[in-house]
């Protein structure tokens, strides 16, 4: 028997049970539990009769063992989300360093290029000094 069946007809025992004392206007026992009339509470004869066959005690396991595994799928959740975030994080800090690294390629891409164009400055000043002499040494041949 399942449990919304199980709920039905304990709605349906205490509803008729109800009704009977509404009417009667004693909480007396109505016929139909008078084969039980050394019970003085309905209660615990109905959870006698028809509980043992649900064991009530399994249906909160069942529930704290579904809670628990909600919560632990949330960890779970969590601690992807956490890797997910830490893994941008890395992926952020290798872009990091790839721009930094193609920052210092660029500036000693410069420095080449600087260098270069002393080395020219040089090359440039050195032919202007031999043309120099080479006028100097023309003009002393004419004296």
């Amino acid at each position: 028997m399942d449990l919304p069946k199980f709920l039905e007809e304990i709605a349906g025992t205490l509803l008729a049970t109800a009704e009977y004392i509404r009417r009667i206007g004693s909480p007396q026992q109505p016929p139909w539990l008078s084969q039980h009339q050394h019970m003085q509470q309905w209660q615990p004869w109905l959870l006698q009769q028809q509980v043992p066959q649900h064991q009530p005690q399994s249906q909160p396991q069942q529930l704290q063992q579904q809670q628990q595994q909600q919560q632990q799928q949330q960890q779970q959740q969590q601690q992807q989300q956490q890797q997910q975030q830490q893994q941008q994080q890395q992926q952020q800090q290798q872009q990091q360093q790839q721009q930094q690294q193609q920052q210092q390629q660029q500036q000693q891409q410069q420095q080449q290029q600087q260098q270069q164009q002393q080395q020219q400055q040089q090359q440039q000043q050195q032919q202007q000094q031999q043309q120099q002499q080479q006028q100097q040494q023309k003009a002393i041949r004419k004296k």
